[in-house]
């Protein structure tokens, strides 16, 4: 009879505990960990001009798709953007300073998981070095508006071109020693 109620125990507690996963809502905030970015440069001295194309890739490595709108994705920017020539459905705007917030405009879709987009943008000045890169990457859901998420994954890539004098941190080691 001992035996019996223990198991019964057990069988209730393990019901319980499925129903209770099962009613649970999930809070359908996106988790930023689960995105990749990169930025490069595409053309420096674009049109032999002082500016240079740059591209943002959002790749998106979630099971879940990147939600069409309710986040923004803040960096800071030592360069000015020319907003009339950012690509896709997505914002830049300059806030202060060398703060700028990337934001899904209205006609945004999302990003379905496992696919990647890209934001292009024409900059002022050339692409000199590092310092010129975006940095500083975090993510903010509109729903939480005082917590910042510092995105882990990104990554600046050095450019095809060594017109201007970039050098990596290994290289400028290897300069120096």
């Amino acid at each position: 009879m001992k035996y019996n109620r223990n198991i019964m125990a057990v069988l209730s507690l393990l019901l319980l505990m499925i129903y209770q996963g099962f009613g649970q809502k999930k809070s359908g905030i996106f988790n930023p960990n689960s995105l990749q970015i990169s930025w490069k440069v595409t053309q420096n001295a674009f049109e032999g001009k002082r500016q240079y194309w740059s591209v943002f890739t959002i790749k998106n490595l979630s099971k879940q798709a990147l939600p069409k709108s309710g986040w923004s994705l803040y960096f800071n920017y030592i360069r000015d953007i020319d907003p009339s020539t950012i690509s896709s459905d997505i914002n830049i705007e300059h806030l202060n300073g060398d703060i700028f917030r990337l934001s899904p405009k209205a006609n945004f879709a999302g990003l379905e998981a496992g696919k990647s987009l890209e934001v292009s943008f024409l900059s002022s000045e050339i692409f000199v070095n590092i310092a010129d890169a975006p940095f500083g990457l975090y993510w903010v859901n509109d729903s939480q508006l005082d917590k910042g998420i510092t995105i882990e994954n990104y990554k600046v890539e050095p450019p095809n071109e060594d017109k201007v004098g970039y050098l990596t941190p290994s290289q400028l080691y290897e300069k120096n020693t």
